[in-house]
C-alpha cells in the first residue's frame, strides 16, 4: 500500500529537495562524544571514562536523506511524475466507478418502468 500512498512521493520530493547539496553545521549543544575526543575524565574501578563533546554526527543534507532510508531512489522530479501518475490514476478510477454507478441506476431505474408500463 505505500507505493499507491501520495504521501510518500511527496515528502520523498520535499525531502530531496531540501536537503541536497545541503551543509550543515552543528552548535556546542548538538556535538556528541565518541572515543577519539579529548577524554574529561579516565575510566577508574568505579567509573567510565568521559569524553567532551566534538563530533557532529550529521555534516550535510546527504547524512539526513540516509538516515531517512531516501538513498538510491527516486530523484524529486521522478517522484513528482509519480504524482501526476497517481492522480490520473486515481481520477480515471473515480470516472469508471462513477460511470458504473450511473449505468447500472439508469437499467434498474429502465426495469421498474418498464414494469409500470
Amino acid at each position: 500500500i505505500k507505493y499507491i500512498s501520495p504521501m510518500r512521493y511527496s515528502f520523498e520530493a520535499f525531502m530531496l529537495n531540501e536537503y541536497t547539496g545541503l551543509k550543515l553545521k552543528c552548535d556546542d549543544s548538538e556535538l556528541v562524544a565518541r572515543s577519539d575526543c579529548p577524554l574529561v575524565q579516565a575510566a577508574t574501578a568505579t567509573s567510565i571514562a568521559v569524553y567532551k563533546p566534538c563530533f557532529c554526527p550529521v555534516l550535510d543534507g546527504a547524512q539526513v536523506l540516509k538516515q531517512m532510508g531516501m538513498t538510491g531512489g527516486l530523484t524529486t522530479w521522478e517522484n513528482v511524475g509519480v504524482l501526476l501518475g497517481l492522480w490520473c490514476g486515481f481520477i480515471l478510477l473515480a470516472f469508471l466507478l462513477l460511470h458504473r454507478l450511473v449505468v447500472t441506476r439508469e437499467r434498474q431505474r429502465a426495469k421498474l418502468l418498464a414494469n409500470d408500463a
